[in-house]
């Protein structure tokens, strides 16, 4: 089986795989904003601002020009790209339509892949794209797509180029540089005027330009296990049936070197958020499995005939138990609190995601339009503020949801306070929250929320919330952090 743009009319099998995998998509994903980049790509879309390298523009572009405001209108939108994904899917792949639509269900419904598309994630877009190109290759549009999915996508899609690059290119594959161009919007919107803020950053010039594209150079690191055990049980279950079945389609050398560049990449992949990274490698493992799963059905013998659904049904159940958040409130939950405990009128400083989170909260949703708020990085905000805080700020209170290093303020609840103001009995969700999610940054923020709530407490109280902490902990390096704080606190 060639991946092509020939073939069969969209068959009712392909039809229903499509709806049924947007359907599933949009039920699995969370009732609010993620502990990752989805709140961050909600209001940098609002506003047409910069996201994090290398912005994304396309994905910002197509959520700003999307009906709706806010995290569910994206994530209505990124549910319909992954019923048109699963399409493209059964498109590439062989065999009937019932099995084409398994195969493609299987693919958009992997741990790694649903844990994407189910919230306001970039990667979800790029897999359409680099589906799209893949199906286009033997056309001019092959490489243009191919280009617009590094470009518009995501970079990691050149990983892709060995199985992507067919005999056609060597005419016209110059098509596949005007996608480039995309970059200049981060450029252009830095130099627009201070209105279109809030911003990610504002590289406004060379040397800060060259910074924001540079900013991610450092996360390759030794070579390591850490990253595919992040990956987590799931996926390492779907990668057996996955791979049994990829063993059957006999794995064509474009394949296998995408596949090898992939599994590279994650194996000196350094920060502990690899899920959105594996797209690469579980595309490239899809594709012969795809052709596998074909070759199987059609064979003579009933246990063949039988295996070959089952492993491709099996990849999607894993990914269903593995990859939904619809239970995850997380982010909001804290978030609102941190809020919910900050005085009228403050100053409020925040630090890394937390800054995501609040500038949602802030100019999506308009809560506390009262308080001043700040970020430690000069993220979204006009004012930035860096440790050590000052306790006020023209009389009003400075209040931080991280400040360890500012002996101002003190720990009170989830924030940070200053250590003469008065304190006020804020109930505090968080307290019954139940952290249920697959995203390991998710976990990590309530271990944190009940460390610092246990850091409060005494006795069988402080033991029972330190044992919740420790247990909700999603990486190794947060737990670390978490125990050494128990153990000095």
């Amino acid at each position: 089986m060639r991946p092509t743009a020939h073939g069969s009319i969209l068959s009712p099998w392909i039809a229903l795989g499509g709806l049924l995998s947007a359907l599933v998509i949009f039920a699995a994903g969370p009732p609010s904003f993620d502990a990752l980049d989805g709140a961050e790509f909600t209001v940098a879309s609002d506003g047409l601002s910069i996201a994090h390298p290398p912005s994304h523009p396309l994905f910002l572009m197509l959520l700003r020009i999307f009906p709706g405001r806010g995290f569910a209108s994206g994530r209505l939108m990124l549910a319909i790209l992954g019923g048109a994904t699963a399409v493209l899917a059964a498109k590439a792949a062989a065999g009937p339509g019932a099995m084409r639509a398994l195969s493609a269900c299987a693919l958009v419904f992997s741990p790694p892949i649903l844990a994407q598309f189910d919230t306001v994630e970039v990667y979800g877009l790029a897999l359409f794209l680099a589906l799209a190109a893949l199906l286009m290759r033997s056309s001019p549009a092959g490489p243009y797509l191919f280009g617009l999915s590094v470009f518009g996508g995501h970079p990691l899609c050149a990983l892709l180029a060995p199985a992507h690059i067919g005999r056609h290119w060597r005419r016209w594959w110059p098509l596949a540089l005007p996608a480039v161009g995309l970059m200049l919007y981060v450029p252009l919107r830095a130099a627009s005027p201070s209105a279109l803020d809030p911003h990610y950053t504002r590289p406004d010039t060379l040397r800060d330009l060259s910074a924001f594209f540079g900013m991610y150079s450092g996360r390759l690191g030794g070579i390591s296990t850490g990253g595919f055990a992040l990956l987590g049980p799931w996926t390492a279950a779907a990668a057996v049936p996955m791979c049994i079945l990829a063993a059957a389609g006999r794995p064509r050398p474009g394949e296998i070197a995408a596949l090898i560049l992939s599994l590279g990449l994650l194996a000196f992949y350094a920060v502990p958020d690899p899920a959105g990274m594996a797209f690469p490698a579980v595309l490239s493992l899809w594709l012969p499995a795809a052709r596998g799963a074909a070759g199987l059905s059609g064979s003579r013998s009933i246990a063949a005939r039988i295996a070959a659904p089952a492993c491709m049904a099996a990849v999607a159940a894993l990914g269903l138990a593995g990859s939904v958040r619809s239970s995850d409130r997380i982010a909001r939950t804290i978030s609102c609190d941190m809020l919910r405990e900050t005085d009228p009128g403050a100053v409020y400083c925040t630090t890394g995601h937390d800054t995501f989170h609040a500038a949602y909260l802030l100019s999506i949703e308009d809560l506390r339009p009262d308080v001043i708020p700040s970020d430690t990085y000069g993220n979204y905000f006009h004012l930035s503020l860096r440790e050590p805080f000052p306790d006020s700020i023209g009389g009003r209170p400075v209040i931080a949801t991280r400040a360890w290093e500012s002996p101002s303020l003190l720990l009170s609840g989830l924030v940070f306070r200053p250590a003469d103001a008065e304190e006020e009995a804020v109930r505090l969700d968080v307290e019954g929250l139940r952290a249920v999610s697959p995203d390991a940054f998710a976990t990590d923020l309530a271990a944190e929320a009940f460390a610092r709530l246990a850091m409060q407490t005494s006795g069988s109280e402080r033991d029972s919330l330190s044992r919740l902490a420790l247990s909700m902990a999603g990486t190794r390096t947060t737990r670390a952090r978490l125990e050494a704080m128990l153990e000095i606190r």
